[in-house]
C-alpha cells in the first residue's frame, strides 16, 4: 500500500527519516510537498475564517490543504492508500497492519485511524474484525476528537471529502465528523508522533513557518451557527457511542517504537 508523507519541502530532516524509517519496514512511501503557511494570502485566510467558529491561522489552513492535495492524489489514482504526517513513527507491526486492512476491507469508503493520541475516543465495545492471532484488531469508532497524523483512506471516501469539504475547516475535525463514513481504529496502534516519545527533535528549525497572526470569522452569527452545527453533530456521535460503545484510551505498546532518533 503507498504512503503519503505530507511534509513541508525544506523540511530535509524529517524526509530522511521517513525515508529510513520506510526503508528499514519495507514501506513504499512517496513525499507529497506541503502547503507553507507563509504562502497563503491574507485574503485566502481571512475567507476561511469566515468559515469556521474560532480563531485560525495560517498554519491550520495550510494544514487543511495539504491534506486536501493529497486527497485530490488518491482520489485521482483510484487508490486505497496512508496518509502521514512526518511527525509519525511507525512500529514493526505497520507492514502487518496494512496488510490486514487490504485483506479484511470490503466496503468502500472506510476510513482507518492508526495513529496513538493520548485522548479518550469512544469506541465499540467488541472489534470488528481481528487477525488470525487476535494481535492486530479494527474496532468502530463512535467519536474521535483529536488527531489526524496517520490514517487510511480509498479513492471513494476521498472523493468525498473532496466533494462536501467547505472552504475550510479544521482537518481532524472535519475528516472524523462526516455521516457517511464507516470509521475504525486499527489497535495496538502502529503509529504515532514524535512528541509522545522523548519530544520532537527532529523539527528542522531553521525552516518552522511564522505566520502566527490569528483570523476570526467576521460573522458572530456565522460563527455561532458553525459552533451549534459542530456542537451537535459531537452530541450525535457522544449519544450513539455511550449507547452502543465506551470511551476509553487506544491501546498501543510505547515500548514497541524504535526511539534512536531521540536518544
Amino acid at each position: 500500500m503507498k504512503i503519503y508523507v505530507i511534509s513541508l519541502e525544506n523540511y530535509r530532516d524529517r524526509q530522511k527519516f521517513q525515508q529510513e524509517q520506510a526503508m528499514a519496514f519495507g514501506l513504499d512511501i512517496e513525499i507529497v510537498s506541503a502547503i507553507d503557511a507563509n504562502s497563503i494570502s491574507e485574503k485566502k485566510l481571512q475567507d476561511a475564517a469566515n468559515n469556521w467558529s474560532r480563531p485560525i491561522n495560517a498554519k491550520d489552513v495550510a494544514c487543511f490543504l495539504s491534506h486536501k492535495k493529497t486527497w485530490e492524489i488518491i482520489h485521482d489514482k483510484g487508490e486505497r492508500a496512508l496518509i502521514i504526517e512526518d511527525d509519525i513513527v511507525f512500529n514493526q507491526q505497520i507492514v502487518e497492519v496494512l496488510n490486514h486492512i487490504s485483506l479484511n476491507t470490503t466496503k468502500l469508503g472506510e476510513i482507518y485511524d492508526l495513529e496513538y493520541v493520548p485522548r479518550k475516543h469512544i469506541l465499540a465495545k467488541f472489534p470488528k474484525w481481528e487477525s488470525n492471532t487476535s494481535k492486530i484488531s479494527a474496532t468502530k469508532i463512535y467519536q474521535n476528537k483529536n488527531g489526524l497524523g496517520c490514517y487510511c483512506l480509498d479513492h471513494i471516501a476521498a472523493s468525498k471529502l473532496l466533494k462536501e469539504q467547505v472552504n475550510y475547516a479544521m482537518v481532524d475535525a472535519y475528516v472524523w465528523t462526516r455521516k457517511w463514513a464507516n470509521y475504525l481504529q486499527i489497535e495496538p496502534a502502529p503509529a504515532i508522533q514524535m512528541i509522545y516519545l522523548n519530544g520532537d527533535s527532529i523539527a528542522d528549525q531553521l525552516h518552522k513557518q511564522s505566520n502566527d497572526q490569528f483570523y476570526m470569522n467576521r460573522s458572530k452569527v456565522s460563527a455561532k451557527y458553525i459552533s451549534i452545527k459542530k456542537l451537535t453533530i459531537s452530541l450525535k456521535q457522544m449519544l450513539k457511542g455511550f449507547c452502543f460503545g465506551t470511551s476509553r484510551q487506544i491501546k498501543y505498546d510505547n515500548n514497541s517504537f524504535n526511539k534512536k532518533y531521540y536518544d
